[in-house]
């Protein structure tokens, strides 16, 4: 019998200890959104909204403090899923006592349209903003450090974008179905994406903003496609990026596939393999004796390619698109590339380079009938040329190679 008693004693203490745990955590609603209250901690957040109650939030105010059974709690997170399916959304605040947002907190908010952030926030989460098709812009706060995977994922109506300087990475499809962003700014910090960084489709064509060259020829990238299977521009501190010289120890140029501002580029010897695609401004390219493997399609308006290999590369093109164009090849070249089927194409063949590249003219000094940039001291960009700049000291920058000039 004593034993007996023991075991329902048992039994039963077992039976509180789950009751005791959950107790520390209430539920209170304010302006219909419910809120998790943790007395043992001494904060509060808000949890997943009931399937019935999610039709009833239109605006989320978020208060810094709730009040539950007299005692304030700070509201310091929204848990995954928050406001997730919510489709009556139309605006949210969010302040500055929030430290974290879950994964999903606002996944197929529909109508969501306003959004303001805290500006304390060092995070996003995955999903963030899956599916909220009325977002047309957001600011972002300043010290987050990348972009999670499908964070603006389904975004179909999201029209611009500034990711701020210290992201270094964006998550796989975090900008997947974007159709209508038209103008995205990445900071000198990023390092990578997965992502593409913009899906809008033609007639719209995105602008990438930057604002350092060198950053944005070192950014590694899933391969997809910048901008997915759409065009786009690229323009630096306000000035379009029309004219490239790639700097040495870079081996991979296909980030400038279906880039509409490209007119003219040049590769170090750093790159093997040169694919020029659907880029339908580029009128000059120069490639180096290093070159072993060419594919160029899609060039409309090409009318010179250069290239110092004194063995032709492979090629892969067709006739309509080099016809129209010059080859320019090694002295004492010109025979062999003639007598090459694919490099025969060009409208007619000129023997006049020498040494490895066009690059090799700039290591040393500028070479002003290559393409360059003037900069003022404070590092303002004044376009791409010497004409009619007044007098004073100025910096012109070719590649990697720059120089002081004075002018009087």
């Amino acid at each position: 019998m004593l034993v007996k008693s023991f075991k329902s004693l048992l039994t039963l203490l077992l039976c509180m200890v789950p009751l005791t745990i959950f107790a520390k955590v209430e539920y209170v609603y304010v302006d219909d959104i419910c809120y998790s209250v943790d007395t043992e901690t001494g904060n509060a957040s808000i949890r997943q909204q009931d399937y019935y109650d999610r039709p009833l939030i239109k605006v989320a105010i978020i208060p810094e403090r709730v009040a539950y059974k007299g005692v304030d709690y700070p509201v310091v997170a929204l848990e995954e899923r928050a406001f997730s399916q919510c489709g009556n959304l139309t605006k949210v605040f969010i302040p500055n006592s929030v430290t974290s947002i879950g994964e999903g907190a606002f996944r197929y908010c529909s109508s969501l349209a306003d959004v303001t952030l805290p500006m304390s926030l060092t995070s996003l989460s995955e999903k963030m903003f899956d599916g909220c098709e009325s977002l047309e812009s957001i600011e972002l706060p300043p010290a987050i450090t990348s972009i999670p995977a499908f964070c603006f994922h389904n975004c179909k109506s999201l029209k611009s974008i500034v990711i701020p300087e210290g992201v270094e990475a964006i998550g796989g499809q975090a900008f997947s179905y974007t159709y209508r962003l038209g103008s995205v700014t990445i900071p000198a910090s990023l390092k990578e994406t997965e992502s593409v960084l913009s899906e809008a489709v033609y007639p719209l064509i995105p602008t990438i903003h930057i604002s350092d060259l060198d950053a944005f020829f070192r950014l590694s990238w899933s391969g997809i496609g910048l901008c997915g299977n759409s065009t786009w521009y690229l323009s630096l501190n306000g000035n379009e990026v029309t004219d490239v010289v790639v700097p040495e120890g870079i081996d991979d140029i296909d980030i400038w596939k279906r880039c509409e501002s490209l007119v003219s580029i040049a590769t170090p010897t750093s790159v093997e393999i040169c694919n020029f695609s659907s880029c339908d401004n580029l009128r000059f390219i120069s490639m180096s004796a290093s070159t072993k493997i060419v594919r160029i399609e899609g060039l409309e308006s090409l009318e010179r390619v250069d290239i110092y290999s004194k063995e032709p590369p492979e090629l892969t093109t067709v006739e309509w698109i080099v016809k129209k164009a010059t080859l320019h090849v090694p002295v004492g070249c010109k025979e062999v590339y003639a007598n090459n089927q694919e490099w025969s194409m060009f409208s007619s063949i000129i023997d006049d380079l020498t040494g490895d590249s066009k690059i090799d003219e700039v290591l040393n000094e500028i070479n002003y009938s290559l393409p360059y940039e003037v900069f003022d001291l404070k590092g303002m960009s004044l376009g791409k040329s010497l004409e009619n700049i007044p007098q004073g000291v100025y910096i012109v920058r070719q590649g990697e190679k720059s120089k002081k000039l004075l002018i009087k």
